[in-house]
């Protein structure tokens, strides 16, 4: 059998084009393959937000206190200060009645009889030094533990050496403040 020269030369042109066509696509794998990489790295970064919280739960003796008798240190509230700053926090108190100008140190009000009585705030069982208005409560040099420091909010008063008038309306609202250092 003869092949006819031109359909030969077709064949083989069609051959060489398909070898050529092969090894393109096996260098074009080869460099893909040889450009894909054995190691790759992911970067991951994040942010804290500031936690700055104070909390005060007052307790069951707060309200409706006996203020004609002398009364030792009683706890009043649950304090709770939080912060995830590095430096610490302070908390400072301040007495409503002292900013109003119904006594000198913090004191129980009766805005129905006009009449005072003093009291002493504790943290714990340290007395806090009131100078004008507000008071240091606490001043720390470290953050909070992740669920806040607690503290003790106590009282004391001696209404037995005053005589005071008859009312169910002796207040004094105290406010904490808390503030990165």
């Amino acid at each position: 059998m003869t092949i006819n020269p031109r359909v030969k030369r077709n064949f083989v042109v069609v051959l060489r084009d398909l070898v050529i066509a092969l090894g393109v696509r096996r260098l074009v794998l080869y460099v893909a393959t040889a450009a894909a990489a054995t190691v790759a790295t992911l970067t991951l970064t994040g942010a804290v937000p500031q936690r700055l919280q104070i909390t005060v739960t007052p307790t069951a003796a707060a309200s409706g206190m006996n203020l004609a008798i002398n009364q030792p240190t009683v706890k009043v509230a649950d304090l709770n200060a939080q912060t995830n700053w590095p430096f610490g926090y302070t908390v400072t108190v301040a007495s409503e009645n002292v900013t109003a100008a119904r006594c000198t140190a913090p004191c129980f009000y009766s805005p129905s009889q006009t009449d005072t009585l003093t009291f002493v705030l504790y943290r714990g069982a340290t007395p806090i030094t009131f100078s004008g208005t507000s008071a240091q409560f606490i001043a720390t040099a470290a953050k909070s533990a992740h669920s806040g420091d607690p503290y003790d909010v106590q009282v004391s008063y001696n209404g037995a050496t005053v005589v005071l008038t008859q009312a169910t309306d002796y207040v004094e609202n105290l406010t904490f403040t808390i503030s990165n250092n």
